[in-house]
């Protein structure tokens, strides 16, 4: 199937976090851009430099995951890190505009929005029991805008606001 299939998390009710008295009040933040769900690179095409796909962006997405978790946890000790800043910065999936995106990207983009929505849903549910309030921001990046010469009055036109909306 072209859309990916992906065990989805059961949503539970999380106890409330409970920290020593002594911790000092904080927030953490995480600030992450230009996965570019989509975008496929295939090695042999770049001397077997490097390559990039669906699934490298997945397991890249899950250590991030990974590594915000173990720096909230070292954290705690001082601070309350009970609210995390979640701002997603453009370019989640890969332009399609180009011609050669046009050719090498590994599906159409509504494909890749679903996917990288499915995804993205799943990344925030994984952090929920860590932390007492998510909030999410976003910016619009370049790459995933629809038409290929995005005029101000069309600024909505844009697949991530779309991907935006469904993880919220």
């Amino acid at each position: 199937s072209i859309i990916q299939e992906i065990t989805p998390i059961k949503y539970q009710k999380y106890d409330r976090l409970i920290l020593p008295q002594s911790v000092k009040e904080a927030s953490a933040t995480l600030m992450f851009s230009d996965v570019h769900f989509g975008r496929q690179v295939n090695e042999h095409e770049i001397e077997y430099f490097n390559q990039y796909d669906f699934d490298i962006a997945c397991s890249r997405i899950y250590r991030i995951y990974e590594d915000l978790i173990k720096w909230v946890q070292f954290n705690r000790g001082a601070y309350s890190l009970r609210t995390l800043y979640l701002d997603l910065l453009g370019d989640f999936i890969n332009d399609e505009t180009r011609r050669e995106n046009k050719q090498t990207n590994q599906w159409p983009n509504t494909i890749t929005l679903v996917n990288s929505a499915k995804v993205l849903s799943q990344f925030i549910l994984m952090l929920i029991p860590h932390f007492d309030k998510i909030e999410i921001s976003g910016v619009i990046g370049n790459e995933s805008r629809i038409p290929e010469q995005m005029p101000g009055k069309i600024q909505y036109h844009n697949y991530f606001l779309l991907i935006f909306f469904l993880i919220n």
